[in-house]
């Protein structure tokens, strides 16, 4: 009972939930009938439960709603930042624009020309002025009237047209190597060299016919001197290689030495043209040299200890042997470094030369030529491609990601 004599209702309820209490004692403590302890407890229990459930719903309404409100206001914040920055990208890629077509309308050039001086392609050309004359400043729009004019009824000249695109293809020619260096040389993306040669066609046509069997012929050349990368480095790798009249293994030193073709590159190269033996043998030199082929930097190599026969390597010969890695374009790799370092503490290598010794050369040259001369590969093609093989050889771009 409470103090005024009523039955308390929510202390029975509790008492009997909490169960610490028996059913007498529970009664005996609230001053009401042992029967009516549970009836007492249950109906409290349902006005709890209806007073709970409303303010639960209120409750969670009301977080809800406030839970949509501050995402709202979030979104509206990033909405904001995101317009803020592309607004500052659109004013930036303006201004750009701006001064690129500026350049190209104080300069004399053609459009192709002056893409191909200023290392852009004529897409992006196209963009740029695509970009003024969309832009919502008047100023923007009248430029892009003074573009469209000069190119309009300055460069719409045929005969221009085609002496330029003679010109860049003859000059191709007398080049005397590849689309891939010529392009590289000239700053001319291929897409542009093609549209050259196009043009060519609709004027000589034996002339861009002897063009397209030059770049074919390059492309086999190419192949075969890739073929014949794979086989020289798989020849090394299973017969080891001559060293001051001494037969060592191949080791990642020599392979940089000869070629700076990414190893699982060459490997790619030698799965696509079924060279299955070489396959083998390349993959287990890669498995080998995985460990060799760790990148490093210079400051990597200086802040690092070397002992070599248990003395401490000086820095002034930690430069020299990065000087040599340097000047003969050999990757900064563990394996590089560590035996170079090696065999310059051995007197084993003469670190003003990158080459290997005539003998070794002979070898591997007579096995090459002896394995292709059942193909259909041209003698001039083999010995053009082993002179390319015994320097220190570039990375081919059939190997590389064709950016253009």
């Amino acid at each position: 009972m409470n103090e005024k004599g009523q039955i308390d209702e929510k202390q029975v309820y509790l008492l009997y939930i909490e169960g610490k209490l028996s059913i007498k004692e529970i009664a005996k403590k609230c001053h009401v009938n042992e029967g009516a302890v549970f009836a007492i407890a249950e109906n409290y229990a349902k006005f709890v439960l209806e007073d709970v459930t409303e303010l639960y719903a209120a409750k969670l309404k009301r977080e809800k709603k406030e839970k949509e409100d501050k995402k709202r206001k979030e979104q509206e914040e990033k909405d904001k930042l995101n317009k803020e920055k592309n607004d500052q990208k659109q004013e930036q890629a303006l201004d750009e624009a701006r001064k690129y077509m500026h350049d190209y309308l104080e300069s004399k050039d053609s459009k192709e020309l002056f893409c191909a001086k200023t290392n852009r392609t004529l897409s992006y050309f196209r963009d740029t002025l695509d970009l003024l004359k969309n832009s919502d400043n008047k100023q923007d729009y009248k430029l892009y009237k003074d573009l469209e004019y000069k190119i309009l009824h300055l460069e719409d000249d045929e005969g221009e047209k085609n002496t330029k695109a003679k010109i860049c293809i003859e000059s191709f020619l007398e080049h005397k190597k590849d689309i891939y260096d010529f392009c590289s040389e000239n700053k001319y993306s291929r897409k542009y060299f093609y549209e050259m040669l196009d043009v060519v066609k609709n004027s000589d046509q034996n002339l861009y016919n002897f063009v397209k069997y030059k770049i074919v012929q390059d492309e086999i050349k190419k192949s075969s001197t890739i073929a014949l990368t794979i086989k020289k480095m798989a020849t090394y790798e299973i017969a080891g290689i001559n060293s001051d009249g001494k037969n060592k293994k191949f080791d990642i030193l020599d392979y940089y030495k000869m070629t700076n073709i990414n190893i699982d590159k060459l490997i790619r190269a030698a799965s696509d043209m079924k060279l299955d033996s070489e396959y083998e043998s390349l993959k287990r030199f890669a498995d080998s040299t995985r460990n060799d082929r760790t990148h490093i930097t210079e400051h990597d190599i200086m802040s690092k200890r070397y002992v070599v026969h248990g003395i401490l390597v000086e820095n002034d010969i930690k430069q020299k042997i990065i000087n040599y890695l340097e000047k003969n374009k050999i990757p900064f790799v563990n394996g590089t470094f560590k035996i170079a370092l090696e065999k310059f503490v051995d007197s084993e290598i003469d670190i003003s030369k990158s080459v290997l010794t005539d003998k070794s050369e002979k070898i591997v040259e007579a096995t090459l030529k002896k394995e292709f001369s059942s193909k259909n590969v041209s003698e001039d093609i083999i010995n053009e491609s082993i002179i390319e093989l015994t320097t220190a050889a570039p990375e081919h771009d059939m190997l590389k990601s064709d950016s253009n």
